[in-house]
């Protein structure tokens, strides 16, 4: 009877430790990133489309990478569309330390004035926060602070 309790034990064990190492994986589902995209066409870009599209009359497909000079990688991206550095200080509560007119209240002042370092700068510490600056790289992309930065050094 003792062997057969030595074996119960080790099967619970062992069934205790497969569940505990399955419940402590998570699976994501990441959606997939597009391998052949191309960027937005522009004024300029005309005549090498013209010539593309005159040579493209074979019939067959031809990925966008094939017709343009310039080769699109997923590091390059298309030009950002016009992010709203106003709408981003309100919605991201940048307000309730520096102020809805931005002239500071608990923090300090961001008007082009008082802002006389070079926007890397602003752009780092929005990025990494500093002091009592919370971090925002985790919340906002990096165009977004950008443009945030970019508006706060020009608009009064």
């Amino acid at each position: 009877m003792f062997p057969k309790q030595i074996n119960i034990l080790l099967a619970t064990g062992l069934i205790l430790i497969l569940l505990t190492a399955c419940a402590g994986t998570k699976e994501t589902s990441n959606p997939p990133v597009p391998t052949n995209t191309s960027p937005p066409a522009s004024a300029h870009d005309n005549d090498a489309n013209d010539q593309t599209n005159s040579e493209d009359k074979d019939g067959e497909d031809h990925d966008a990478a094939d017709t343009n000079s310039e080769e699109f990688t997923e590091e390059s991206t298309p030009a950002p569309m016009s992010i709203d550095g106003a709408l981003l200080f309100k919605e991201n509560g940048c307000a309730d330390c520096h102020g809805e007119d931005r002239s500071g209240e608990f923090a300090p002042a961001l008007l082009p004035d008082s802002l006389t370092k070079s926007a890397d700068v602003y752009i780092n510490t929005i990025t990494f926060g500093s002091g009592r600056m919370p971090v925002f790289g985790d919340d906002l992309t990096q165009e977004e602070i950008t443009a945030l930065v970019d508006w706060l050094q020009t608009t009064k």
